[in-house]
């Protein structure tokens, strides 16, 4: 699994600009019909806004609604860095070392620092009754092979509970020796699970 490098993340990120577009690639990328006026159409980031709106009917999106960075007033690049720490760091990282790193005050950092512990932590019980399972491959778009096997792409495992909990976790590989224990960990027994296969 390739991890970015500081240069990399700063080539991929350059501003708050392409870390929105980043968020809504994630939430709606695929979505191409207005809920609204039920058109094909394409969704355009609104000047001066964290928002995209249909091209035919106006009505926004608001991609950053329901997550951490909602009525932040910090950059996204700002976010999108800690993050990157985080990710990057096998011992945490302290709200201080967000504070140098990012030239933010100690009480931005601290709250910073827990909305970002908060996404890592797994979700408390284990998922029953009826859950879904499935893999994609995260790292935006590139040429050649698609799907599993595609390089330069991070493969996550995702379990939802029908109406209820959700567990996402990063894998090495989708090979049934490394999902299977996945499953038995947070799946408990006698749960219905709906597959591909």
């Amino acid at each position: 699994m390739k991890t970015l490098t500081i240069k990399e993340f700063h080539e991929k990120y350059p501003n708050d600009e392409s870390c929105l577009t980043e968020i809504f690639q994630n939430r709606y990328g695929s979505l191409s019909i207005c809920p609204v006026c039920h058109k094909e159409t394409k969704f355009y980031k609104v000047a001066n806004r964290k928002c995209y709106e249909c091209q035919y009917c106006g009505h926004q999106l608001h991609p950053l609604a329901g997550t951490i960075f909602h009525k932040s007033d910090t950059p996204l690049k700002n976010w999108f860095f800690a993050i990157f720490l985080f990710a990057n760091s096998k011992n945490g990282v302290a709200a201080k070392e967000l504070q140098r790193q990012l030239g933010v005050t100690y009480k931005c950092a601290w709250r910073m620092a827990k909305q970002i512990r908060l996404l890592f932590k797994p979700p408390k019980g284990k998922l029953s009754n009826t859950v879904e399972i499935d893999e994609t491959y995260v790292g935006g778009k590139a040429h050649g092979k698609r799907g599993r096997g595609a390089e330069n792409k991070t493969p996550v495992v995702g379990m939802v509970q029908r109406g209820g909990k959700i567990f996402a976790q990063v894998v090495g590989n989708t090979r049934s020796a490394t999902i299977t224990p996945l499953v038995r960990q947070n799946v408990k027994i006698g749960s219905m699970l709906m597959t591909d296969e």
